[in-house]
């Protein structure tokens, strides 16, 4: 009945059935990978592991294209742009940054590796169902929420990571258990970071 659910949006936003579409079992949900490297004040310490935890997430993300039932929701740390996010901008104000370019080039080579599975949202939005819906099906993508599972990954671990990973599993209706965040390819807030974000705040719940 979940399946058919949303197969049903497909009539919502089209008029007819979609064909061919994707059954997908499993996101991976990137977020902000730049955000220390890009936001952090020059005095704060930098990640030593940058290197090897981009390494062994694009070995991950190799494995996982390889499987026409993943897909990857990806949140930049420099595109910007409201619903429907078919037309995202890149943040000019920091086209100077080099971690700029890293992620202009790392979301090509994703892009290349999922396709239509790959699902880019900006910097600075808290998801909700209503948004994330049309992008899917916009992908042909369908799936069971009751057995489809998440995995979160990113910067910080302690602020967006939880945040916008809690967000995102509730906008695509997961059950929570399904639900992990991967901290070995996480940057935690350690030291002095944290003071970069005392200004970050977060709703109480997101809106669905």
């Amino acid at each position: 009945m979940a399946i058919l659910h949303y197969r049903l949006l497909s009539l919502l936003y089209f008029g007819k059935l979609s064909v061919n579409m994707s059954e997908i079992k499993h996101f991976d949900t990137i977020i902000h990978l730049d955000f220390n490297r890009s936001y952090n004040d020059e005095d704060g310490p930098e990640d030593p592991l940058f290197e090897q935890r981009e390494q062994s997430r694009f070995r991950r993300l190799g494995c996982l294209a390889l499987t026409p039932d993943n897909a990857l929701i990806y949140y930049s740390s420099y595109l910007i742009g409201r619903p429907p996010f078919k037309n995202l901008k890149r943040n000019a104000s920091a086209a100077d940054d080099l971690a700029f370019l890293a992620d202009e080039q790392r979301i090509k080579r994703l892009e290349k590796m999922f396709g239509d599975r790959l699902i880019l949202l900006p910097w600075k939005f808290y998801i909700q169902a209503s948004d994330l819906r049309p992008l899917l099906t916009d992908r042909n993508i369908q799936y069971d929420p009751n057995q489809t599972t998440q995995a979160s990954y990113g910067e910080y671990l302690e602020v967006c990571v939880e945040n916008y990973s809690r967000g995102t599993a509730e906008a695509l209706g997961l059950k929570p258990e399904n639900s992990v965040i991967l901290k070995d390819l996480s940057l935690s807030d350690y030291s002095s970071v944290w003071k970069t974000v005392t200004n970050y705040s977060t709703p109480s719940r997101f809106s669905i």
